[in-house]
């Protein structure tokens, strides 16, 4: 049996074709979709603190996470919030922080640096932790992603936050066990916003 080999390459070729176009469709999926996942907010990290990140000029955090940042094919510990319109780099030590060309950096609760600065950014911290949970309470009553805060400002999202609670008063001894876990109680984050 003879195998006609002009015919057989382009079979090939085309299955070639095929995988690449698949593959760029995937990566493009990943890094440039504008819709969560329906699990999204179920996923363990959401109630994590991974990593901070910061921005230098003002000393405030952003209350997203890395995760949920655009990726950067050219260097994966660069990403882009579109929340703010700026680049975050990732930077676990000092010797990385100097040489950060972006002036937003995601810094791991693991490292060195973070140990740092974690005293100077405390409170915020808190902040974040609980406006990373209220997201994930928002969205068990009917959240859709354009409700999510659109702001940098983590004092102010904490006070819609609770307004959100005082209109689930219902819901509130359930919420308070389980932030608790995460030593947020609910007085306190009051008493912070006054």
């Amino acid at each position: 049996m003879r195998i006609k080999i002009d015919e057989y390459l382009a079979e090939i070729e085309a299955q070639e074709r095929a995988m690449e176009q698949k593959a760029i469709k995937h990566s493009r999926s990943r890094a440039f979709s504008t819709k969560m996942p329906k699990s999204f907010f179920e996923h363990p990290i959401y109630s994590e603190l991974k990593e901070m990140i910061l921005c230098r000029e003002t000393g405030k955090l952003c209350p997203r996470r890395w995760e949920e940042l655009k990726i950067d094919f050219n260097d994966k510990n660069v990403r882009y919030a579109s929340l703010c319109g700026k680049s975050i780099t990732k930077v676990s030590n000092t010797h990385n922080l100097n040489c950060a060309e972006t002036t937003c950096i995601a810094v791991p609760i693991d490292s060195t640096l973070f140990r740092e600065i974690d005293s100077r950014y405390a409170e915020e911290i808190f902040l974040y932790i609980f406006i990373q949970l209220m997201r994930r309470k928002m969205q068990s009553t009917g959240y859709r992603e354009e409700d999510d805060f659109l702001s940098c400002d983590l004092a102010s999202i904490a006070v819609i936050a609770t307004e959100f609670i005082e209109l689930h008063v219902e819901k509130v001894d359930i919420w308070e066990r389980e932030f608790s876990k995460y030593s947020i109680n609910f007085k306190r984050m009051y008493d912070t916003l006054k």
